[in-house]
């Protein structure tokens, strides 16, 4: 079982600036590779989505 102290020096490894600044850029790293990809979705979902009302299906 964690203690409070166990939990407070995670945390403060968690909210350490280098820490935090190594977590940004890895997330900015995954969003910007998938750019191309969720772009490429989503134009064939307002495809889907037009065709769907077209039809009358929404």
């Amino acid at each position: 079982m964690a203690s409070i102290r166990d939990l407070s020096e995670a945390l403060g490894d968690l909210l350490a600036p280098d820490r935090t600044a190594r977590l940004a850029q890895a997330a900015w790293g995954v969003v910007s590779d998938g750019a191309e990809v969720t772009e490429a979705v989503l134009a064939d979902l307002r495809k889907a989505l037009a065709a769907a009302k077209a039809q009358g299906r929404i």
